[in-house]
């Protein structure tokens, strides 16, 4: 049987916790849900920054895909895209994005244009509408992972109070944009991507949604066709220009590569000739001279080197410019083929 010291004891420590537990419920019961508790979108914009976002077009797996990164300079990286993106926070559980082709952040906001983005209570999740025209293909997405990053509070790009309200995501699911639509849009973005500078990275996943594309494309020819015949054709045979365009930008990439190592391992300053003509007599400026002539051949070698990095960048160039002449007119016959199709 315990003693009553250690009765005490336990009723000592027991009624600490119950009162943990009290409070814990209390608070449970007293919270608001998240967006009520955060009306200004102060823990939106922080969850948007501190993570990395998955973001499919229409929802569909096969479709276009890439990984959203939110920035509290208030713009948004995305890989697959050359366009310069930006964001707001609406409320608790709405963002406003904006899509403009040059750089230089826009100084008001227009919510009758761009995206509104409409999160899941969690914050996990969200879909979104095309402005200004709800009724436009939709955009879905939901968190990958943390980024690392933090945004102060007052560094949180917000919609002006004066702003108009902004346009809520339709009820009822949009209509799905068809792959002749996805690849007139996607098309122009994966070629300035296979194009890109040699020392650039691209992002990982361009192959594969092209990839996808083309085999989407061939699946709607053979099932429910949206267009002509010729336009189907001339989509399958851009996706494997771009694809043979990817497959040669990274056999230049691995030649520039050896080009580069082989140019370091050429350094070497043969001073045979020099050292030849050394003898016991050599005098201080004979050994000068000698040392003056060393650096010279070592500045010219170091020039061929330099030359040599830069020859795979030229051709590089030089063939990306042909390649581009050819792209751009299948993409042109492509768009007139849908054109006609209509």
């Amino acid at each position: 049987m315990p003693s009553m010291k250690s009765i005490r004891h336990l009723l000592s420590r027991a009624i600490p916790l119950a009162s943990v537990a009290l409070a814990g419920l209390l608070a449970c019961i007293l919270l608001p849900p998240a967006d009520a508790a955060d009306p200004a979108g102060i823990v939106l914009g922080k969850t948007l920054v501190a993570n990395k976002w998955l973001w499919a077009r229409d929802g569909r797996d096969g479709m276009w895909r890439t990984t959203l990164t939110f920035h509290s300079d208030g713009t948004i990286s995305n890989p697959t895209d050359h366009h310069t993106w930006y964001w707001w926070v609406v409320d608790g559980r709405t963002v406003h994005l904006q899509f403009h082709r040059n750089p230089g952040q826009p100084s008001v906001v227009d919510l009758k244009t761009g995206m509104t983005l409409a999160f899941t209570a969690d914050l996990m999740s969200f879909r979104g509408v095309y402005l200004p025209d709800p009724t436009s293909p939709s955009a879905t997405g939901k968190l990958k992972g943390p980024s690392g990053a933090v945004i102060d509070e007052a560094k949180i790009p917000m919609v002006p109070a004066s702003a108009p309200a902004a346009v809520a995501p339709a009820a009822t699911p949009a209509p799905k944009q068809t792959l002749i639509e996805v690849l007139s849009e996607q098309a122009p973005n994966a070629l300035e991507w296979a194009l890109a500078p040699l020392d650039q990275k691209i992002p990982s996943d361009i192959r594969q949604n092209l990839t996808f594309l083309r085999e989407d494309l061939l699946d709607e020819a053979a099932k429910k066709p949206t267009a002509g015949a010729e336009a189907y054709k001339l989509g399958q045979k851009l996706c494997d220009e771009l694809l043979a365009t990817l497959d040669e930008r990274d056999k230049a990439v691995v030649h520039a590569g050896y080009t580069s190592a082989q140019a370091k391992a050429n350094i070497v300053v043969d001073s045979q000739a020099l050292e030849a003509r050394r003898n016991y007599m050599m005098s201080w400026p004979q050994y000068k001279r000698e040392k003056d002539q060393r650096r010279e051949i070592q500045k010219e070698q170091d020039a061929h080197a330099a030359l040599m990095k830069e020859r795979p960048v030229v051709d590089w160039a030089d063939r990306g410019a042909q390649i581009r002449k050819i792209v751009e007119t299948l993409y042109a016959q492509y768009r007139e083929a849908a054109r006609r199709s209509r």
